[in-house]
């Protein structure tokens, strides 16, 4: 039997796997994560053969995920589950690894699982497709931005993680940091759209770019707006514009 396990913080989206994973008669289903810690506990202590692992899930997201698990001595086989993302696409594609997208598609993920099939007695290739996922994903984003205090010389390393989102102030870019900092970015926005990694990172507003992981809540305004509400003690919100709503609508499944 092939020791499997989801990871979706979503429960529709589980019971789907979990019913289309019925009519695997070769597959067990071993347990179910929520977020990314859950999952790493999950791949630590039951030690699945595969793994349908959601990107956009809290605490660490997949692609951190995957990275991680480059390091395990016998790495599961990753099934990447997104809404259709093209960078993301591109490095599963590029690295030989595998994935579906939502809304599910049953026959595509029948192909997903003859392919874990193949791959589940290579454990060394495996691990060899996660390390080359691994390092696709630092070369293509910066792990660090370069920023500064307003009125300071002194430069500040700024982790793409601690930041609730970016924007423009007249010719200025800030970055709010979860602690509550401001700090101003020696780039534009689009420059900085170039940098950051989309998965994370989503323009939302002319003026107004948002770490996803840091979404609490969107609220609908009025003529097709909304604004999107933070995970921060002051529950800060910041624009969502009909022109970005869409795209935003699909990766984060509201």
């Amino acid at each position: 039997m092939i020791q499997t396990l989801i990871v979706d913080d979503e429960a529709p989206a589980r019971n789907e796997l979990r019913r289309f994973l019925q009519s695997e008669a070769d597959f067990y289903l071993v347990g179910e994560a929520l977020d990314g810690e859950e999952a790493l506990s999950a791949i630590k202590n039951l030690k699945p053969a595969v793994v349908f692992l959601d990107i956009h899930i809290p605490k660490i997201n997949g692609l951190e995920i995957a990275s991680m698990l480059a390091e395990f001595e016998t790495p599961p086989f990753i099934v990447f589950v997104t809404a259709y993302d093209q960078y993301a696409i591109q490095a599963f594609e590029m690295n030989a690894l595998d994935y579906i997208l939502k809304p599910y598609d049953e026959a595509r993920f029948k192909k997903a699982c003859d392919k874990a099939r193949a791959a589940v007695g290579h454990r060394a290739l495996i691990k060899q497709q996660l390390g080359s996922l691994r390092n696709y994903l630092q070369a293509a984003k910066p792990l660090k931005l370069l920023g500064h205090k307003r009125n300071s010389r002194e430069r500040v390393f700024i982790h793409p993680n601690e930041v609730l989102y970016f924007h423009v102030e007249l010719t200025e870019v800030i970055a709010k940091m979860v602690n509550g900092e401001e700090l101003l970015v020696n780039a534009s926005l689009k420059s900085l759209l170039e940098l950051l990694d989309p998965i994370r990172f989503q323009q939302t507003h002319r003026a107004f770019v948002v770490n996803l992981d840091q979404v609490e809540k969107v609220v609908p305004l009025f003529a097709g707006s909304h604004k999107i509400v933070l995970k921060s003690p002051q529950s800060l919100s910041i624009p969502l514009s009909r022109r970005y709503a869409q795209k935003l609508k699909k990766l984060l499944r509201w």
